[in-house]
């Protein structure tokens, strides 16, 4: 099926008593890169272009379709994202690919699963604050301070699954955090709105089923959905946090399972999302913007 799904092969050989269920949209792998040709090229440009339409295409299962201000939304939060990867990476490219997968075709509880990967290769999120630390010192305190707060948390609840690392990779989600930070305060958004938007799309289902975003980097895992999602600071409403706690406070531990070390280390960074969509669920979010 994964191999149907991206273009690998043509079709599928199906049981002639079997009735395909499910309908495939692959983005196809696409290639970013640092590095410019020419002084019009803009790679992240096109492809910030051909993700909106693979969401725009995924949604027309619900007979909807993105506006013309819904589509220059999508496409300038995709390029923050991907000015992300460029910016990040220590190679020069970096890597997108995608599949939806649209489920019951006779329009009967009908179901979009959206799935979209970004990777780079290269030095960790972690790796990367540290290396920039002196150049960004009042960030650097913040997070220091918060750190060791979290650290003392950790050796009082005995939490063996949290790391230094891990817990940078989740300070470097929130928002207004960034390792390029001294480049400009306009640095560090990116991310959190990539994250907030996207999550609002999703629909929580079940336990073994749900929309979720994730973030693999170095040794580290960080793991939120639509019941972890951002949330406003309380200090600065306009300015979101992501705690990936049950209490919404960014000083208290992240519960288990939602961030934490991993055994393998990768070299780079992977974000990932999963989005399940639902006619019902769509239609409230779309009454929910006109209000």
């Amino acid at each position: 099926m994964m191999l149907y799904s991206n273009d690998i092969i043509e079709e599928i050989m199906l049981n002639k008593d079997e009735e395909l269920d499910e309908q495939y949209l692959p983005l196809g792998l696409m290639v970013g890169s640092k590095l410019r040709f020419s002084p019009t090229e803009d790679k992240k440009g096109i492809i910030s272009k051909k993700v909106a339409r693979f969401v725009n295409e995924s949604i027309q299962a619900f007979g909807y379709e993105l506006g013309p201000h819904g589509q220059i939304f999508l496409i300038n939060m995709v390029g923050e994202i991907l000015g992300n990867a460029e910016d990040h990476s220590a190679h020069s490219n970096y890597f997108v690919n995608g599949v939806a997968f649209r489920r019951d075709v006779k329009n009967e509880n009908l179901e979009v699963e959206l799935n979209l990967a970004i990777v780079n290769f290269g030095y960790s999120i972690y790796d990367g604050l540290r290396k920039t630390a002196s150049k960004n010192p009042d960030q650097q305190r913040r997070i220091n301070k918060l750190f060791s707060t979290h650290e003392a948390l950790i050796k009082s609840k005995k939490r063996s699954d949290l790391s230094k690392e891990a817990l940078y990779t989740l300070y470097s989600l929130q928002q207004g955090v960034s390792r390029l930070k001294y480049e400009g305060d306009g640095r560090g958004n990116g991310t959190m709105n990539f994250i907030k938007n996207f999550m609002r799309l999703g629909v929580s289902k079940s336990n073994e089923k749900f929309s979720n975003l994730s973030v693999v980097s170095g040794r580290s895992s960080v793991l939120c959905s639509k019941d972890y999602a951002p949330h406003p600071n309380p200090n600065d409403k306009s300015m979101y946090q992501l705690s990936l706690n049950s209490e919404n406070k960014l000083t208290s531990l992240p519960d288990k399972g939602r961030v934490k070390s991993i055994d393998q280390n990768f070299p780079g960074t992977i974000l990932q999302v999963k989005i399940l969509m639902n006619k019902e669920n769509f239609e409230a979010l779309l009454k929910e913007n006109e209000s």
